[in-house]
């Protein structure tokens, strides 16, 4: 396996292109999802674990950069960088590029290994983790997620209006990982997430929902 992964590459639909000419924002998650899930079973995670083992992967958190417009018929390609990970979750940093090269898009996630029984947050097997470590562990170019944002934000806007300051630099200096999660890990307990302050957005990350 070589790191970081580079999926194949996977073009872009017609039917993902909305009223402005371009791919609607909610393909470039499907791209990034489709990318990773190359990846997957040589970590060993996939249908087959899911099927075998009960368990799989939610994604508690992931944030999406973008840097560029993609149209109908682009072909573009997701690298996928693990950042840190323990028993229970892994954070990661992906890139979306145009197969010229260019970077489209870019996307830094939270995904926690989840025993659908429960459902509930669980420890993943020993050997998905000694894969996991192997994979970090071979990552010859160490990642600093965000830390390009407020340039490339500008580059990309190019004749555009170009964000305050302050959000830019609020936005560089948020920071995902490490989330104090509770600990045993469940969705009862996840609640309490609600209660991290978000800067980006002054205000708390999960805002309590209304019951019906």
């Amino acid at each position: 396996m070589t790191q970081p992964f580079r999926s194949s590459l996977m073009t872009v639909k017609p039917e993902w292109i909305d009223f402005n000419g371009h791919l609607n924002m909610a393909y470039y998650n499907v791209l990034f999802d489709q990318g990773v899930d190359e990846l997957y079973p040589q970590i060993g995670f996939g249908y087959d674990y899911v099927k075998s083992t009960g368990c799989t992967t939610y994604v508690a958190e992931f944030h999406v950069c973008y840097l560029r417009e993609l149209h109908e018929g682009n072909e573009v390609y997701a690298m996928f960088h693990l950042v840190d990970f323990d028993e229970k979750r892994f954070h990661s940093y992906s890139e979306l590029y145009h197969k010229d090269g260019w970077l489209a898009a870019t996307a830094e996630g939270l995904t926690l290994h989840v025993d659908q029984s429960g459902p509930k947050v669980a420890p993943m097997p020993q050997t998905i983790q000694d894969k996991m470590a192997a994979y970090k562990a071979a990552q010859t170019t160490p990642i600093e997620p965000r830390a390009h944002w407020p340039q490339n934000l500008a580059d990309a806007q190019g004749e555009l209006a170009q964000p305050p300051a302050k959000s830019r630099a609020e936005m560089s200096a948020f920071q995902l990982w490490p989330v104090p999660f509770p600990d045993p890990m469940s969705y009862t307990a996840l609640t309490q997430i609600r209660d991290i302050p978000c800067p980006v957005l002054n205000t708390k990350l999960c805002p309590p929902r209304k019951r019906a």
